[in-house]
């Protein structure tokens, strides 16, 4: 997978924190349960390219995730719901890509992200999923990027604790499925100073 911070500037993956108790728990059909009870998701629409999800009394956009990610939820921590969160918007050129793998680990993976910045109390102005074509080989990759309003130094603190979950998430992945991961999906972090969100 690769992993990259910043406009070209590569960043290695940091160490592994220890998770927070969680505060999610994953129903029956593999939703995704508040500690409250509540239920804050709806489902994640991969195919029209339309990501819709809001649970109004939370104030959170969260989407579900397949059956063999629910060892994530111990890997969320806490939350905070007061902090909004855009919808990803993936561009049309991705469909191709979207085997059922790599859709459910899309998924999973856009969680995370999400869930990262909600334990981080960051700000993301926009998250994006585009395809790169590798000139030199013609391989192809997508490529999830996520926007934050940070200095930038506090840009590479958030990114090392975003890749030590990606890190301990893939380490939880059976099968094929973490070589799916890292050789077909690309994680980005960006950051922008000075940006007002609101």
């Amino acid at each position: 997978m690769g992993l990259a911070i910043s406009e070209n500037t590569s960043a290695s993956i940091g160490s592994v924190e220890p998770a927070a108790d969680p505060v999610l728990s994953i129903g029956t059909s593999g939703s995704i349960i508040y500690a409250t009870g509540t239920l804050i998701y709806s489902p994640l629409q991969i195919d029209p390219g339309v990501y819709v999800a809001e649970e109004e009394q939370q104030k959170l956009r969260i989407r579900p995730y397949p059956f063999w990610a629910h060892a994530t939820a111990s890997l969320m921590g806490e939350i905070h719901p007061e902090t909004t969160y855009p919808n990803p918007v993936m561009d049309p050129s991705v469909r191709p890509l979207l085997t059922e793998t790599v859709s459910g680990l899309l998924r999973t993976l856009l969680l995370l992200l999400e869930m990262h910045a909600y334990q981080s109390g960051v700000v993301v102005t926009r998250v994006e999923v585009r395809r790169f074509i590798d000139p030199d080989d013609d391989s192809e990759e997508i490529v999830v990027t996520q926007w934050v309003v940070l200095a930038p130094e506090t840009a590479l603190r958030y990114w090392d604790r975003l890749g030590g979950k990606i890190e301990r998430w893939a380490g939880l992945l059976v099968g094929e499925l973490a070589n799916v991961l890292f050789q077909q999906i690309v994680v980005r972090v960006r950051w922008e100073t000075g940006v007002r969100p609101f």
